[in-house]
């Protein structure tokens, strides 16, 4: 209904997201393939450490523009701490990704997959393993973005935040 709703608004695309992790409604990857047949372009942030069938994956890749993973860690030790999880989620999330990488590849699908990953004192150690990673499994792109505990921290400081270039400088490398 709200997908129909803000169809007949005139809105041109939408992002399933959350607080939380969107696939954990059952109907998520019914509701994207809709807004898809509608019209709309569509775009999945997800942690992608739930369980999908090959059936669900190719249903996202068909109708998505882009998937972006939250991966937030190159290690499975830094992905728990980030995520407050087991650190075997992180196996299940890079292996999913994995899978998600495969099966774009074999339908041919243009959807864009990326990897997320929030930096901060916890996660910089891990943004080269990350972009090593991203590499590996065959991803599109990977973003960083500070995690920061409160608006505006650090955002005038530039010196607060120079290590998180630093450490791009050498992911680019």
């Amino acid at each position: 209904n709200i997908i129909d709703q803000i169809k007949d608004l005139g809105v041109k695309a939408i992002v399933f997201t959350g607080g939380g992790e969107p696939l954990c409604n059952k109907y998520t990857v019914e509701a994207i393939n809709y807004a898809k047949k509608k019209g709309l372009d569509v775009a999945l942030t997800t942690n992608l450490g739930l369980p999908l069938t090959e059936k669900q994956m190719e249903t996202l890749l068909r109708s998505c523009t882009w998937v972006r993973v939250s991966l937030d860690g190159g290690t499975s030790e830094v992905y728990a701490k980030t995520h407050g999880v087991d650190k075997k989620n992180f196996d299940k999330v890079v292996e999913n990704t994995r899978k998600l990488v495969e099966i774009k590849k074999k339908i041919k699908s243009d959807c864009t997959i990326g990897v997320g990953f929030l930096t901060s004192e916890l996660t910089k150690g891990g943004m080269l393993d990350a972009t090593k990673l991203s590499k590996e499994i065959g991803v599109d792109y990977i973003q960083f973005r500070p995690f920061l505990k409160k608006f505006g921290e650090g955002g005038k400081d530039y010196e607060k935040t120079r290590w998180v270039y630093d450490e791009i400088e050498k992911c680019l490398k």
